[in-house]
């Protein structure tokens, strides 16, 4: 169309024609107009479905690439379960949250508070013949999942504490926010760190260690004798020059 193309389909136009330094601005905004023009008579050329209170025209497909405002999104690394489940050709498949209590005729949870396994509330257990004389199965039963309660909250914490030891902020901090303490050790733990900030390596002991921030003085008198022996050397090298 006499240097412009123009794409219904994007509802985009373009004047491919050359740009010359000694055009105007005037000239260049006549070549926008025009090109607005086309845009308009094509879509005014295209097959009208009209209605009793619409007009509307079906786009034809686009044909010209318009760039990415921002980069495609990378693909996410799989986790070691992801990568295990993928070799073996396990799927993950969507398990009910609920079953059916026989005994009390509702639905209950399957995990969890007032779980169908919650044996808390029974009133006959099965007689265990380990059991001591004078204890009771019913207690066992709380103390077993007061503990279970306790061993669950305890590896939480420790997971907690082995993700963010030895690890730097994710967020952004001013320097004058923070000691200068704080920002020597992030800047030591940077220098012996690895990729994973010590994620993965849980009960492994660090072949290095933090220096510590006591200073070494050295001592700053020097005995006459070898004050003399470093000054006759030093004037000796000068003199083999000459």
């Amino acid at each position: 169309m006499d240097g412009v193309e123009v794409d219904l389909g994007s509802l985009s136009c373009a004047d491919v024609r050359p740009i010359f330094q000694e055009e105007t601005k005037q000239e260049l905004e006549e070549r926008i107009r025009r090109s607005v023009e086309f845009l308009v008579h094509g879509l005014f050329t295209l097959p009208e479905q009209s209605s009793e209170r619409k007009s509307q025209r079906e786009l034809p497909e686009p044909f010209s690439v318009i760039p990415r405002a921002k980069p495609i999104p990378k693909e996410k690394p799989l986790t070691k379960w992801e990568q295990f489940a993928k070799i073996r050709g396990i799927r993950k498949r969507k398990r009910d949250k609920f079953a059916w209590d026989e005994g009390r005729a509702e639905f209950r949870p399957i995990h969890g508070y007032r779980s169908i396994n919650d044996g808390s509330n029974q009133v006959i257990l099965p007689h265990d013949p380990s059991l001591e004389p004078g204890e009771s199965p019913f207690d066992l039963l709380k103390e077993g999942k007061r503990k279970r309660i306790a061993s669950n909250r305890k590896n939480q914490e420790r997971n907690k504490r082995s993700l963010s030891k030895n690890q730097l902020p994710t967020h952004a901090l001013r320097a004058d926010k923070r000691s200068s303490k704080s920002l020597e050790r992030s800047a030591k733990i940077v220098s012996i760190s690895n990729r994973s900030l010590g994620k993965h390596e849980e009960g492994k002991k660090s072949k290095q260690k933090l220096s510590s921030t006591k200073r070494s003085l050295k001592k700053s008198i020097i005995p006459n004798g070898v004050e003399r022996e470093r000054t006759f050397q030093a004037v000796n090298d000068v003199l083999k020059n000459f």
